[in-house]
């Protein structure tokens, strides 16, 4: 009578429990001090409140810690328990024995599982004592953290069991569990990254990930989307004090579960087919082996060609398109061979099919790089339309506003500039011959593109360039905006103020402004911006060459006090940071200080006279020479 298949065997499952017992003690103590230890020592004050309790408990929940611990735990349990498959002489003598791969299967899933789980429930237990013990009444996030811990032991589990089929050797197993959980978030980064070094003007934070891809790395997407979220408040002492602790990311839990059972399945199927003559390879199965080839070469191909052309921009050596190309070729052809070496454990792999392969490879890589450089020659050269546009952005000296019609004016300055690109990137010099302007622009739909363009100075394309921002930036509006907020105009009052005038040794001398003193001070102020003599000495034309620069230089200094009309007041940065940084779902916006009061900071030089005027009729100074202007032009 033919027996009955068999999923478990109690012997195997005793076994390694008691040969194993250090992995899953060392777990159970680990978590004994992560949760209870630290939610005790916490708590371990006189007078305690309730945002204390949750401050605490929140502290010790943290789940980041948890899942890399869990993770790391996983992959010694695997390497552990299926550690048999690794030798030939243990592979061989385990499958004599009177068991079917099935039950050596399905007993190893268990036990490990047994090694994670059963100390979390230990730990919980335990938890939820001290947890009572010290008043803390919310012991059903101990649960919900039990279920999350879990959720990520049976995940991470899995994928170890899944890649424990796919080689021979123990210690590639940790190395194809760390490619498994981040290769698509390589993959993407690496791609954003080669687009921001094809595309003039492109960062890689201009350039958007794709969700989906990032979930394809489980470790990497459930660190960084399940966690536990604390609100605070603020108490009567006003102190920000916790509220209320809810996890983020349980459908990612569920989900991730659901699909550790795919990763189980097909474990365990890739079990049944592993050959045993495989221990010692790096690779268990034939058709693993070209794509581990081919991957190996793209990934050394293109990473090690953007590091040795940044390398080479570094040392001013310009690395042109077709250059790039060729030595991504030359590196991915070395790194395919290198696998080869890997795969058959020989130096002995140039064989004729072996370079026909290869010549597919380079076919694949040729025509990766087309795609690419034509995905970023396109984000280059994109510029949204006028009709999309709601705010657009120059920034040199500071972030200059551009709405309706004169959105025309950053469009064409980014036209003129790429224009110039082969001109501005064939420039050699240090980093200080070179400056930056930002442009921004602000969709109606809520999306922000941004273009970043290194430009040298001196040449005579920048220069105009920069001319022009600097005739925009010294527009009465904009400067005023800029120094003093967007209602420079409608100041409801001048507190008072200070004069700073520093002489050639860099000694200050400062004099106290009155009310009445200052609030003449800052009308003269606002007659020499309109009369366009004050913008020189404090704005820098950074592209003009060092040797020819024309920034005035002044060693007077005003700062007045002023208060705003209305506390919604903004500078020009403040409207800048509002519309532009806060549309960044990686950027946590602030807003600014909720108050009226603000400060007008300026330098001021001989041909501000309207100022200069002023001081000598409040008698602040006796006459110019006080103000030291002949130092500042010898300097």
């Amino acid at each position: 009578m033919k027996s009955k298949t068999s999923f478990f065997n109690k012997a195997i499952f005793k076994k390694n429990v008691t040969l194993y017992w250090p992995i899953w003690v060392c777990y159970l103590l680990y978590g004994l001090v992560k949760i209870p230890g630290s939610i005790w020592s916490g708590l371990r004050q006189n007078v305690i409140t309730e945002g204390d309790r949750l401050e605490t408990l929140a502290s010790a929940l943290n789940l980041r810690v948890d899942i890399y611990v869990v993770a790391f735990v996983a992959v010694i349990t695997g390497m552990a328990l299926f550690g048999y498959l690794f030798t030939t002489k243990s592979a061989n003598m385990i499958h004599a024995l009177p068991v079917t791969r099935t039950e050596l299967f399905f007993t190893n899933v268990v036990s490990g599982l047994s090694f994670m789980l059963i100390p979390q429930l230990l730990v919980f237990f335990v938890s939820v004592f001290v947890g009572l013990f010290n008043g803390i009444t919310s012991i059903e996030l101990l649960g919900v953290w039990l279920l999350s811990v879990m959720g990520a032991a049976f995940l991470f589990y899995g994928i170890v069991c899944f890649c424990a089929m796919f080689t021979g050797q123990m210690f590639a197993l940790p190395v194809y569990f760390g490619v498994f959980n981040y290769l698509s978030v390589g993959l993407c980064t690496g791609t954003r990254y080669i687009l921001s070094f094809l595309g003039y003007g492109v960062s890689f934070s201009d350039i958007s990930g794709i969700p989906f891809l990032n979930a394809l790395s489980p470790l990497d997407y459930f660190a960084g989307n399940v966690y536990f979220k604390t609100s605070y408040q603020m108490d009567e002492k006003e102190r920000m004090v916790a509220k209320a602790i809810s996890l983020h990311g349980s459908k990612v839990v569920l989900c991730y579960v659901g699909i550790a059972v795919l990763f189980y399945l097909f474990a365990w199927y890739c079990y049944k087919k592993r050959r045993i003559e495989c221990t010692g390879d790096l690779l268990t199965f034939g058709w693993v082996k070209p794509v581990f080839r081919w991957g190996v070469g793209v990934c050394l191909g293109y990473f090690v060609g953007i590091l040795a052309s940044e390398f080479l921009g570094a040392v001013s050596i310009w690395v042109s398109k077709p250059a790039l190309f060729a030595l991504i070729l030359i590196l991915g052809l070395v790194g395919f061979f290198i696998a080869e070496m890997f795969v058959q454990k020989s130096f002995r792999v140039f064989e004729l099919r072996r370079w026909k392969e290869c010549s597919l490879f380079l076919v694949f890589l040729s025509a990766s790089f087309a795609v690419i450089y034509g995905i970023g020659y396109h984000v280059e050269q994109y510029i949204p339309d006028k009709e999309q546009i709601a705010y657009a952005y120059i920034s040199m000296n500071y972030p200059v506003e551009f709405t309706g019609k004169d959105v025309d004016c950053v469009i064409n300055l980014q036209k003129e500039i790429l224009e110039q690109k082969k001109e501005f990137l064939r420039e050699k010099g240090t980093e200080q011959d070179f400056g930056y302007l930002t442009l921004n622009y602000c969709l109606k739909n809520g999306h922000v593109i941004t273009r970043s363009y290194r430009i040298p100075s001196g040449v005579e394309s920048s220069v105009d360039i920069a001319n022009k921002i600097t005739g925009y930036e010294s527009e009465p509006d904009n400067f005023m905006t800029n120094l003093a907020g967007d209602d420079y105009d409608h100041i409801t009052k001048v507190l008072d103020g200070q004069l700073e005038i520093s002489d050639e040794n860099a000694d200050y001398t400062t004099y106290e402004l009155d009310q009445d003193c200052a609030k003449k001070i800052y009308a003269a102020l606002l007659k020499d911006v309109e009369e366009g003599t004050i913008q020189k000495y404090n704005l820098g034309n950074y592209l003009m060459d060092p040797d020819q620069e024309d920034t005035q230089y002044s060693m007077a200094y005003l700062n007045i006090y002023i208060e705003h009309s209305t506390i919604d007041w903004k500078d020009s940065y403040g409207w800048y940071n509002e519309r532009i940084q806060s549309a960044d779902k990686d950027y946590e916006y602030t807003e600014g200080p909720d108050t009226k009061r603000g400060s007008v900071y300026v330098n001021f030089g001989e041909e501000c006279t309207n100022i200069i005027r002023t001081l000598i009729d409040e008698g602040v100074i006796a006459s110019e020479k006080e103000l030291n202007f002949s130092a500042a032009s010898d300097r």
